[in-house]
């Protein structure tokens, strides 16, 4: 099996989670892979939630990253109740987790059924900040699944790595790198 057996599955079964559980069309975008030498934080200098899982075999590892603007997070959110939500709230903060679990979930059978893939999954971890950043181990390729929808912009990363993936806030490190660049 190879990350292309995953794309097509992984695309298809994002539309139907979000088709299904927020009654909203996505559409996915041209995919790319980004900069190994570049850490992933987002599409823009916003406020993120992001949640992330490790899929592993014993022939192939890789984790799967759903990253949301949170203007944009509270709108699949509010399509989802159908009411407004307008800001991010403890008890709907998880439901980017559970997202990611239905996805995976979805992803895991297909896979486990029609490739025997064997895959195992960890139980997602999610981080809002507004300097967040996904760094990878060695350099771990990130291939980024844009998608569209009325609700706006959202992006579901495969980094292939035999190592979970944790985002992290990096505003601590870019204060760190000030003050070493003033000589404090």
């Amino acid at each position: 099996m190879e990350f292309k057996d995953i794309l097509r599955p992984l695309i298809s079964t994002v539309h139907f989670v979000f088709e299904s559980q927020c009654n909203t069309n996505v559409v996915p975008s041209k995919s790319y892979l980004q900069d190994k030498n570049e850490t992933w934080k987002g599409i823009e200098p916003a406020n993120h939630i992001t949640t992330t899982a490790l899929l592993k075999s014993n022939s192939l590892s890789f984790s799967i990253s759903l990253w949301f603007p949170e203007e944009v997070f509270l709108k699949f959110v509010s399509s989802m109740f159908g009411e407004e939500f307008n800001e991010l709230q403890d008890e709907i903060r998880d439901l980017a987790s559970e997202w990611l679990n239905i996805t995976i979930g979805n992803l895991k059978s297909t896979i486990n059924d029609k490739m025997g893939g064997g895959f195992e999954t960890s139980i997602p971890v999610t981080i809002v900040g507004d300097n967040l950043a996904l760094p990878t181990p060695n350099n771990a390729p990130i291939i980024v699944l844009p998608f569209k929808s009325e609700l706006g912009l959202f992006h579901c990363l495969l980094i292939i790595s035999n190592e979970a993936i944790v985002p992290w806030d990096d505003s601590l490190a870019q204060l760190l790198g000030n003050l070493d660049s003033i000589g404090a």
